[in-house]
């Protein structure tokens, strides 16, 4: 299966009145054939996505006023709905508060039991350990990224 990846920012203009819960429906688009449109199976996939990261409660609410907090824990459960066995997280907690920064850790602490979840965090603050894998900036390099920048 690909992996599921969550971008360090996501932002999507306003004038996309996506909810939370579109949003992590997008992650379940490259199953489908082409020309077919979601269905039900889909939409359950979501709804347990958004569960798993604790935010089914706001599934309804607009993405773009969600906290910075709570998107990328949407962005995570987008990530999820794509059922992939390996996750790849930029900078997951870049620009979150710290009580959002211990929730998304410990999320994808979690998450790390049943995929392997890479990080790639230039300038993380918490030092506490985490049992994902931290990828370096000189890794970002490799991947195509000469100046080491974003």
């Amino acid at each position: 299966s690909p992996p599921g990846y969550v971008p360090q920012r996501e932002t999507l203009d306003p004038i996309f009145p996506l909810t939370a819960f579109e949003v992590v429906l997008m992650g379940t688009y490259a199953r489908l054939p082409p020309l077919r449109p979601v269905g039900r199976r889909e939409r359950v996939k979501a709804t347990a996505c958004l569960d798993e990261v604790g935010l089914l409660h706001i599934a309804s609410q607009p993405f773009w006023a969600l906290s910075g907090g709570q998107k990328q824990r949407v962005l995570i459960a987008r990530a999820l709905a794509v059922d992939p066995q390996v996750l790849l997280l930029d900078e997951p907690t870049a620009g979150v508060d710290a009580a959002a920064e211990r929730t998304i850790l410990d999320l994808i602490s979690r998450l790390n039991r049943e995929h392997t979840a890479i990080w790639i965090d230039e300038g993380r603050a918490t030092k506490e350990p985490l049992d994902a894998i931290p990828v370096s900036a000189p890794v970002t390099e490799l991947a195509g990224n000469p100046t080491g920048s974003g």
